[in-house]
């Protein structure tokens, strides 16, 4: 697997194949250094998913343009689930207990919201979390984001 490196919000790759490149990326820009070739294309979540697919190791934009608001400071396994979160749109997370997989899931969908890449997010969870887990956390780091919780009493 090939390793991008960031670079003024923009991916750099080097390749023996620009032009496959640059149709893949019309918004790119190329270099030639020593007979290597460079291409830099935009930092978007969108180039790091196919950077991802063409088996490019490119990090998700959100590590490094997202400013992590509430009242927490993310750590490093939390900022690694938030990316996982941006960088597949079917994904599910297995991490353990107490590893705050609530907050890496609520900084993933504000960060893909503050991007426009998703409107609004539903939240399927057990009710013994809702207002306990997901409640204090949207309140506590997203003061100004509105919910509503839905549910069905099956008895």
């Amino acid at each position: 697997m090939h390793q991008a490196r960031i670079l003024n919000n923009h991916i750099v790759i080097q390749t023996q194949f620009p032009e496959q490149i640059k149709r893949l990326f019309p918004k790119h820009k190329h270099s030639q250094i020593k007979g290597n070739h460079f291409v830099a294309i935009p930092h978007t979540v969108e180039t790091a998913r196919v950077c991802n697919n063409l088996k490019i190791a490119t990090p998700s934009p959100i590590r490094t343009q997202y400013d992590w608001p509430g009242r927490y400071t993310p750590r490093w396994y939390q900022i690694d689930t938030a990316e996982f979160f941006t960088l597949y749109s079917r994904c599910y997370c297995h991490n353990d207990m107490r590893t705050g997989k609530t907050l890496s899931s609520l900084w993933a969908a504000d960060y893909l919201r503050g991007i426009g890449a998703v409107k609004r997010v539903l939240i399927v969870a057990p009710l013994s979390t809702l207002w306990d887990v997901w409640q204090q956390n949207i309140f506590e780091s997203f003061p100004f984001r509105s919910f509503a919780v839905l549910y069905r009493d099956w008895e």
